[in-house]
């Protein structure tokens, strides 16, 4: 009687048990057939001993742990098996092995295995060089990472590979500045400038060229091309969009071939015609952090026509703002940004601001805007016209606007000038008494109602207010009052 197999039960696609002993049972004897491709072995009855007592499974053991990988290389338009191709294996990690190079050919439907002896249990990490006769290009694929076993037929089984690596990738083209317009019935071109060589129909040296559909989609480029390699193919794409908007050219777009039949087709959005995706920071002057909640109004005044030609918005939690604008051609756009800032500040108008087009999906950064009243200004302190070094001087605010600190000290180092500032409460005038405390032999003197008002411009290095001599009769701008302490 022949003895009956069980059906299989399922695996994982990633990692067979694919060398397994199956475990046969005929009138209550126990057979185990090891697999390996078309091989099969009957065992004995004799070799029951080593069966597992409890799970009713052969354990079979061998004296050291084994690494076996199985594969299949396949035509990527047709999935028919390709024969004859030399694949390499070379240990680039992982444990030690008999033989650290191992190299095979395709056969018997594009099935391809190794196995190699390791010195301990544990993780092999290969390199693989599948090498397929000329015109085809070879190629590796890196790191294979296969675990050791000590079961005869265990191994790990890879997904089906290609002869030559594939771009599964669709582009998909919508007009820049639109939440989605599709961009259907456009020439495209892609023009390679790094990476490997890419070869097949609608190639023409290192031009690609194709017609996007009603869709707005092109595949790059179609499965009867194929790269020399795995890594990235760079190049610049460019779309017809014709008119005023001419030819929209994306640079350094990066593709990645795959050398997996089954690879996963991938949208690759990108954008056409002129950009206008800038972003503008707004920070407060007093504090210099950024402003949220910022009223930001463009309004296009010159230059390339815009849709719409006034936009509003609101600065984000970061202090950005980003106006929503579409440009109808390639150029600058000229225009003022009002900024009105949350609580006491008055609008700021900013005019003839000029934005340039470009050609990129990512984003740039236009400015930095300050906004908001702040107090800037300074005194200096000398003493026989030099720094009065040591000077103590405290500024105190009495009287006005409430400002933050109210109250502070600085000594005089290698520099005459001292600050007069803070954080205004409002837009107005803010009144300070400030204390002079030089060295001896110089004497401490006050100045009272020092009287500044909140400064709405930007003045990086301050508004002076008066120069303080400590070797003679201390003196002060016309209001205030001075006297020795």
């Amino acid at each position: 009687m022949q003895p009956v197999q069980l059906p299989r039960r399922s695996t994982r696609p990633s990692v067979l048990r694919a060398f397994a002993p199956a475990v046969l049972e005929l009138g209550g004897a126990r057979r185990c057939r090891a697999r390996l491709g078309l091989v099969s072995l009957v065992l004995p009855v004799a070799l029951l001993a080593a069966c597992d007592p409890c799970s009713g499974v052969v354990a079979f053991r061998t004296a050291t742990p084994e690494a076996a990988v199985l594969g299949q290389l396949v035509h990527v338009a047709t999935g028919a098996a390709v024969d004859g191709v030399r694949i390499t294996v070379r240990r680039v990690g992982g444990v030690a092995l008999e033989r650290d190079s191992l190299s095979t050919t395709t056969a018997g439907g594009g099935h391809w295995s190794i196995r190699v002896a390791a010195t301990e249990p544990g993780e092999v990490v290969f390199d693989v060089e599948v090498a397929p006769p000329p015109p085809l290009a070879p190629y590796h694929v890196r790191n294979v990472r296969v675990a050791t076993s000590d079961r005869p037929g265990d191994g790990t089984v890879l997904e089906p590979w290609v002869v030559a690596p594939w771009f599964p990738i669709h582009a998909e083209f919508a007009l820049r500045g639109t939440a989605d317009q599709r961009l259907p019935g456009l020439a495209v071109s892609f023009t390679r400038t790094g990476g490997p060589t890419v070869t097949g129909p609608g190639w023409s040296g290192d031009v690609f060229r194709g017609v996007t559909d009603a869709g707005g989609r092109l595949p790059l480029f179609n499965f009867s091309v194929s790269a020399g390699g795995l890594s990235e193919v760079v190049g610049d794409l460019a779309i017809e969009l014709g008119g005023e908007l001419g030819t929209s050219v994306t640079r350094g777009v990066r593709l990645a071939p795959t050398h997996l039949y089954r690879g996963a087709i991938q949208i690759k959005r990108l954008g056409g015609g002129p950009s206008l995706a800038y972003g503008s920071q707004v920070y407060h002057r007093a504090t210099g952090r950024p402003l949220p909640q910022v009223q930001a109004t463009f309004r296009r005044t010159g230059g390339v026509r815009t849709e719409p030609e006034v936009v509003s918005t609101t600065s984000d939690a970061d202090g950005y703002v980003r106006f929503p604008l579409r440009a109808l051609g390639v150029g600058t756009v000229v225009g003022d940004v009002t900024l009105t800032p949350p609580g006491f500040d008055r609008p700021v108008t900013l005019t003839g601001v000029m934005i340039a087009t470009f050609d990129s999906d990512t984003g740039r950064a236009l400015a930095n805007w300050t906004v908001g009243a702040y107090l800037n200004y300074y005194g200096i302190v000398v003493a026989n016209g030099s720094p009065a070094t040591g000077t103590r001087v405290t500024v105190r605010r009495t009287g006005g606007i409430p400002v933050t600190p109210s109250e502070y000290s600085f000594t005089i180092g290698s520099s005459d000038q001292f600050p007069i500032t803070g954080i205004p409460g409002g837009l107005g005038t803010a009144v300070f008494d400030i204390e002079f405390r030089p060295p001896a032999p110089f004497r401490a003197f006050i100045v009272r109602n020092l009287q500044v008002s909140t400064l709405e411009d930007d003045h990086p290095f301050g508004v002076g207010v008066w120069t303080w001599s400590v070797d003679g009769p201390p003196t002060g701008p016309p209001g205030t009052t001075v006297s020795f302490l």
